[in-house]
């Protein structure tokens, strides 16, 4: 099963559909990690996201041991 994390664009992180913070984050990954080395992240977020939230949950990730990655947004819907 991989990892799915949601970046809203006011900076709230969703690990799967929990509202989480940054340092819990490191510790559930670390733990998923530590289950199955070969999991990987899907980082979703809206078009509004701002970059350095998406970049902070890429560095959290990586320093939990994540090697594969996914980015995902949403499209806006016309």
């Amino acid at each position: 099963k991989n990892i799915t994390i949601t970046v809203t664009s006011d900076g709230e992180v969703f690990l799967d559909k929990d509202k989480i913070d940054y340092k819990t984050l490191f510790r559930e990954i670390s733990l998923m990690v530590s289950k199955n080395p070969d999991i990987a992240v899907i980082i979703n977020g809206d078009r509004d996201v701002k970059y350095d939230f998406v970049v902070k949950i890429l560095d959290i990730t990586k320093q939990a041991g994540v090697q594969k990655f996914a980015l995902a947004t949403e499209l806006k819907k016309k």
